[in-house]
């Protein structure tokens, strides 16, 4: 049976909650990924999806400007590498 080892992404981008999503969204673009990883003191507390961008954008607030720690989803799920993916 496979392991979670597999298909595990290792180099996910990072930002702090305090970062704003024009930044996030900007990461995106330059690692070609879908997702950043908010980190507080190195530990994941939240990510936030191309899609989580783009769903707020229709907020009509200054979207761009705002933390990321405000549209990230949390909390953040993780699992062990040796875990078996059934």
């Amino acid at each position: 049976m496979a392991k979670v080892r597999k298909i595990l992404v290792t180099n996910v981008p990072r930002l702090k909650k305090e970062a704003n999503v024009e930044e996030a969204a900007k990461l995106l673009v330059a690692t070609q990924t879908g997702c950043v990883m908010i980190v507080e003191n190195k530990i994941p507390i939240g990510i936030v999806t191309e899609l989580d961008i783009v769903r707020n954008l229709g907020s009509g607030s200054r979207l761009l400007k705002e933390p990321v720690g405000k549209i990230m989803s949390s909390p953040v799920v993780s699992m062990s590498p040796d875990m078996k993916l059934d």
